[in-house]
């Protein structure tokens, strides 16, 4: 809710993350957001632009813990998820994982090794590479 800016009830399908919300509140401050913080400003978004050119997918990592496994219980792996699919890899466990969100909502249908998903996968696992590759080359280490 934002009077003025945005109509009470809006509701928005884009993908968004987390890391959007520094941009986003810098960028409503009215102050600039440096070049090296990932994420971008949602403030389009929130006055209902319609961008051709949003995000279609989004990169996410789980990471290990002292004991292991994270919070939620979950081996440490890495994806990529789209409006209809999620891509993840399990490195410690040579594993990969493809779900149609939308015909299998709970992912209990592993599609990554099912033949007629072949194009699918090697189109995902192109955007994950590009995702991982363009945020390790924005990381504070590397900088």
């Amino acid at each position: 809710r934002w009077p003025g800016h945005a109509s009470p009830g809006t509701t928005e399908s884009a993908l968004v993350q987390n890391i959007d919300l520094a941009p986003t509140l810098l960028s409503l401050a009215g102050l600039p957001v440096p070049d090296s913080m990932h994420g971008v400003s949602l403030h389009p978004l929130i006055e209902g632009a319609h961008l051709f050119t949003w995000r279609k997918a989004i990169y996410y990592q789980y990471f290990q813990r002292d004991s292991g496994r994270t919070s939620h219980m979950v081996a440490p792996h890495y994806g990529i998820r789209t409006h209809r699919h999620e891509l993840l890899h399990v490195p410690d466990h040579g594993f990969w994982e493809l779900y149609d969100r939308h015909q299998d909502p709970d992912e209990t249908t592993n599609l990554y090794s099912d033949p007629a998903q072949a194009s699918l996968v090697a189109s995902l696992t192109g955007q994950l590479e590009a995702l991982r590759t363009s945020y390790a080359s924005t990381s504070p280490s590397k900088r």
